[in-house]
């Protein structure tokens, strides 16, 4: 029979009690909210502008030691809210889910693939690590779970992300080889009560825990399959079960033999507090290797409960490649003419190039993205070119990439009018603001871009800020 989710983790619990250490601070930990943590986009105000935005709104940040650029503020804090999350200048995620993006250690110009992508936040973390070069799969079962990221692939101006709709466990294997794959595998998801006060409804023991352990034991060798020999997997979840951690890791192991190896890791995450990872469970001793798995209880470092293993695939075989050819490009004069506008050469776009459109959009992407011919792409790179439009329409995302670099056609506005824009209001420009013509214009507040306007003959300003988005934006700050 399912069980009914707990709202008493003391109950819930009770069967990892021998497991954890000081059982009194763990429950204790559960009863409390979550401290909202995120990280600054480096490429624009960085970490310690996001921490001034705070603090304007008497909420102090704390840098975080072991994860960079990111900030740790009260609960409270309307991160959310604010508009510099909507303008891309952070990234709201929970700390501890900051850790496998970071045990990946990604670096320009490699392949990369997020098996389990959505929502995004650790796709986003890969693609700015890789300084949007090189290419991010970012796979999901599911195409509608893909929304959230898509709109941060807008915000925070990723261009080397390919979208992918396919379940983990049967990604082709040509789509690979890659240089590191994280597999952030669906569980049982204990380790977020705090999240939301109640575990999941899935049972301790029985048929259905069974059933997903094969499935992310299947994930988990997915994400090896399709990785070349030398590189490297991550596999990370968010529940504290070892049948769902330990217990995977060891039996991988033991099927791949010296093909793999858990690499110790322990040592480059200072100031974090690391506990030892379960070596029995249920009467079974597991393999040697699990020794060094990262396993992090709530009450260790005020967070959620997660475990990780960074695995090198150390033998075997890589997949032979399955890619497609380069996908077409447009004519650079497409783009240069936006660049133009706003006073911007073809530097503030380095490498990457304009993909030729598929529906509404151009996309931006670096030259080395080569699409594979299975999983066939959802989207590949950023929107930066609205084609349908006459003149072609410099995309929201392609000015919050771009926007603070602008020096033609650029309105910088006080908070009242930033409000309004955001709010798709219609303003007009009085006469003293003649500088800008006719056309499309960068919206900027304290030299941040917000997103673009259209300016008509005679004064009137069109907001174009996306009418979903500013439904979901704050107002904080302004």
């Amino acid at each position: 029979m399912e069980a009914q989710p707990q709202t008493d983790p003391e109950q819930y619990f009770q069967r990892y009690r021998a497991l954890i250490p000081d059982w009194d601070s763990f429950l204790d930990c559960l009863q409390r909210p979550l401290p909202t943590t995120l990280w600054a986009h480096p490429e624009r105000q960085g970490v310690d502008g996001v921490a001034g935005l705070f603090d304007e709104l008497g909420f102090r940040a704390e840098a975080l030691d072991w994860a960079d650029n990111a900030l740790r503020l009260h609960a409270d804090a309307p991160a959310g809210a604010h508009w510099g999350f909507m303008a891309g200048l952070f990234q709201i995620q929970e700390e501890i889910a900051m850790l496998p993006a970071q045990l990946i250690a990604a670096q320009p110009g490699e392949r990369v693939l997020d098996l389990c992508a959505a929502p995004g936040n650790k796709t986003a973390q890969l693609s700015l690590a890789m300084a949007n070069q090189g290419t991010v799969y970012a796979n999901d079962v599911r195409r509608e779970r893909l929304g959230a990221l898509r709109q941060t692939i807008k915000r925070l101006g990723l261009r080397n992300v390919v979208t992918t709709v396919q379940p983990a466990e049967e990604y082709p294997l040509g789509a690979g080889p890659f240089d590191a794959v994280l597999v952030d595998a669906p569980c049982s998801g204990e380790g977020t009560w705090r999240k939301g006060g109640a575990a999941p409804k899935l049972p301790s023991e029985g048929a259905r825990r069974e059933g997903l352990m094969r499935r992310q034991q299947r994930m988990l060798e997915r994400g090896l399959g399709v990785a070349r020999v030398g590189g490297r997997v991550v596999y990370a979840t968010c529940t504290l079960s070892p049948d769902e951690n330990e217990a995977v890791i060891d039996a991988v192991l033991r099927r791949w033999g010296e093909q793999v190896r858990v690499r110790p890791v322990r040592h480059q995450l200072n100031g974090l507090k690391i506990s030892d990872p379960i070596t029995h469970w249920r009467g079974e001793r597991f393999h040697a290797g699990v020794q060094d798995c990262l396993r992090l209880w709530p009450h260790d470092n005020d967070t959620g409960g997660f475990f990780a293993a960074v695995i090198d695939k150390t033998g075997g075989n890589s997949p032979r490649p399955d890619w497609l050819d380069r996908p077409e490009r447009e004519p650079p004069e497409r783009l240069g003419a936006i660049l133009q506008r706003f006073g911007l050469d073809e530097a503030a776009v380095g490498q990457a190039e304009l993909l030729a459109p598929t529906s509404r959009y151009a996309h931006l992407a670096p030259p080395e993205l080569i699409p594979s011919r299975r999983p066939v792409a959802d989207a590949m790179g950023l929107p930066a070119v609205g084609v349908q439009a006459n003149p072609d329409k410099p995309t929201t995302a392609l000015a919050l990439s771009l926007g603070a670099a602008a020096t033609d056609n650029v309105l910088d506005v006080p908070a009242q009018e930033a409000r309004a824009f955001l709010d798709r209001e219609p303003r007009r420009i009085e006469p003293e603001r003649s500088g800008i013509s006719p056309g499309y214009v960068i919206i900027r507040h304290r030299g941040v871009p917000l997103g673009v306007a259209r300016l008509y003959q005679g004064g009137a300003l069109e907001s174009l800020y996306p009418g979903r988005w500013s439904r979901a934006s704050g107002r904080r700050g302004l």
